[in-house]
């Protein structure tokens, strides 16, 4: 994107105090700190979703942060960091570019980070693991079909696989049932300790 600010990094266009770089990914120094060291690493594909990655290119992310924190470590010897990601305008992030901070953290160093806890409510807790196991569910079967119609073009193998494993999730119209059932019961022997 020509005037995006860390594709410009990226393209060196943009002057930066780069500390790494690979084939998908790069990292710099924050020009505003929170910590020393406090680094940002950037993919080089302009994505603002981390799920709008192929696997090459998030696995060369994950990569980037090992090794940044390994760096880090070696050069600055912090006693933790810190890794934070601001996905979407509703959780923060300025710039529609992914990005992840690495922020060292020192002994008394001032930063405070910290996350609300609401309290436990069990009955919305399972109802949210229900709408995402379903949609889980959904996929799967959608991307089942779409093999066996021959939308997707597949070994005769795996489409053979495919086929047997969607009449099976066919099958078991509320695998949910169970799960909650057995969630349930462990949960209250926990809370009731």
């Amino acid at each position: 994107m020509d005037n995006c600010l860390f594709c410009g990094i990226i393209n060196n266009s943009v002057p930066s105090l780069k500390i790494y770089e690979g084939k998908h990914a790069v990292a710099v120094l924050n020009i505003k700190p929170a910590t020393k060291g406090h680094a940002i690493v950037i993919p080089k594909n302009h994505q603002a979703y981390l799920h709008s990655l192929n696997g090459e290119e998030l696995l060369d992310l994950m990569s980037a942060i090992r090794s940044v924190t390994m760096l880090l470590s070696q050069a600055l010897n912090p006693t933790g960091f810190n890794i934070i990601n601001n996905m979407g305008p509703g959780a923060g992030q300025k710039l529609p570019h992914l990005t992840f901070e690495v922020i060292p953290r020192y002994e008394k160093d001032g930063l405070n980070i910290n996350i609300p806890q609401k309290d436990f409510n069990q009955d919305e807790l399972v109802d949210t693991q229900k709408k995402i196991l379903n949609t889980s569910r959904e996929n799967t079967i959608n991307t089942l079909k779409a093999i066996k119609e021959g939308k997707v073009q597949v070994s005769p193998e795996v489409k053979a696989e495919a086929e047997k494993i969607l009449a099976q999730v066919e099958m078991n119209k509320d695998p949910l049932n169970t799960i909650n059932k057995q969630y349930s019961k462990k949960l209250d022997n926990i809370l009731n300790d």
